[in-house]
């Protein structure tokens, strides 16, 4: 319950000096949008109101009555019921997709009894099984935002956020999911990177030189999808996906081969200088 006090005094109040002491696996969502502040504003006021009654989960009728107007009414229509639908059938018809009809499938507005069933604490919901936390969002630009969010790892189950931001007045969603500059695994790169400049014994003009170089080749993994989603039309939907699914699925075998190898270059530079 402590998680879920935290999440609603960040999403009401903004980071504490608390939050400083932790630790949190964070994820940063970036999009574009014509007024990116009151994108947030619009999505903390959705997710707040949600959060705010997770100790008392009103009846799905009563949520016309609590949440915005303007998100009920980007919400994909209620489906009527079905007594035949077979979850088990769906499942297995979801697992055959290929990733570009996932993909596709993952590009349709939610409706709000899918969306607000991620954060049903009861029984019937999967409130319990809630895999990403407000952390904090703001604006590096005008019409450039961000939010962040905790996490229990990588990959997590990202629709649900990506699907409250969009329907939070969102109309380009193109930069996808981006590790925080602050996580685990980006920080020894760029201390290391830091550091082998600094000791290089180089001239003040070639290291910034070298800085320069090397935060280019770190912001390739931004720009390139950026530039694919500006160039690439409407098959640019499809491709992003393909990435996003591919890099989700591969995401533990990529970082072990990456620390591994540059692991054996620390480990050789470091009986390099032992044995001068």
């Amino acid at each position: 319950m402590e998680i879920i006090k935290g999440e609603l005094r960040r999403l009401q109040s903004g980071l504490g000096a608390d939050d400083g002491r932790q630790r949190p696996f964070l994820v940063q969502v970036r999009f574009i949008a014509e007024d990116s502040a009151r994108v947030i504003a619009n999505a903390r006021a959705v997710l707040g109101c949600v959060v705010q009654r997770t100790g008392d989960w009103p009846a799905f009728g009563r949520w016309s009555e609590l949440l915005p107007a303007e998100f009920m009414q980007r919400c994909a229509p209620e489906p009527e019921p079905d007594p035949s639908f077979d979850v088990q059938a769906w499942l297995q018809t979801w697992q055959a997709m290929t990733l570009e009809q996932k993909s596709a499938f993952n590009q349709e507005p939610w409706t709000l009894s899918d969306w607000l069933n991620y954060f049903d604490p009861t029984e019937d919901g999967m409130g319990d099984e809630r895999s990403w936390w407000w952390w904090d969002a703001g604006s590096d630009e005008p019409g450039n935002g961000w939010v962040e969010v905790a996490t229990a790892g990588w990959p997590f189950g990202s629709g649900s956020l990506s699907w409250l931001i969009k329907a939070s007045g969102v109309k380009v969603f193109g930069l996808g999911l981006a590790l925080a500059a602050l996580n685990a695994k980006n920080a020894p790169l760029t201390i290391a990177a830091a550091a082998s400049i600094g000791s290089a014994g180089l001239p003040v003009g070639q290291q910034i030189a070298s800085l320069a170089i090397f935060v280019l080749i770190a912001t390739l993994g931004l720009l390139a999808p950026l530039g694919v989603f500006l160039l690439g039309g409407e098959r640019a939907k499809t491709t992003l996906g393909n990435w996003k699914d591919w890099a989700a699925q591969h995401n533990v075998a990529v970082m072990a081969v990456l620390f591994f190898v540059l692991g054996l270059k620390l480990l050789g530079d470091g009986i390099a200088i032992l044995t001068r």
